[in-house]
């Protein structure tokens, strides 16, 4: 959901309030668009490897040489974009549990 103008000002306010308390705090607390940035990168990943896992496996119909290697790129990147978007939270889980 996105914020109006004045609730964005606002939000922008407090974090430099926060920020000039302690300038430490940042590290702990990613913004948001730091989480954003991972999944939307995964999303387009997954977009673009999902059709080229397809086409390689059509491809193997005709080559198999030329559609296991399509094939494998494309299961490459869907692998990809779920570590994207899954080793940040695997990495947070095991910080909670050494604290």
């Amino acid at each position: 959901m996105a914020l109006s103008d004045s609730e964005q000002r606002r939000l922008d306010e407090i974090e430099r309030a926060l920020l000039d308390e302690d300038p430490h705090i940042f590290p702990h607390f990613p913004a948001v668009t730091d989480r954003r940035r991972p999944v939307l990168t995964a999303l387009v990943l997954l977009l673009i490897g999902m059709p080229v896992l397809i086409v390689g496996l059509v491809l193997t119909a005709v080559t198999l040489a030329i559609g296991s290697v399509i094939s494998v790129v494309g299961a490459a990147t869907i692998g990809t974009a779920v570590l994207l978007v899954g080793l940040p939270f695997i990495s947070a889980r095991s910080e909670m549990t050494r604290r």
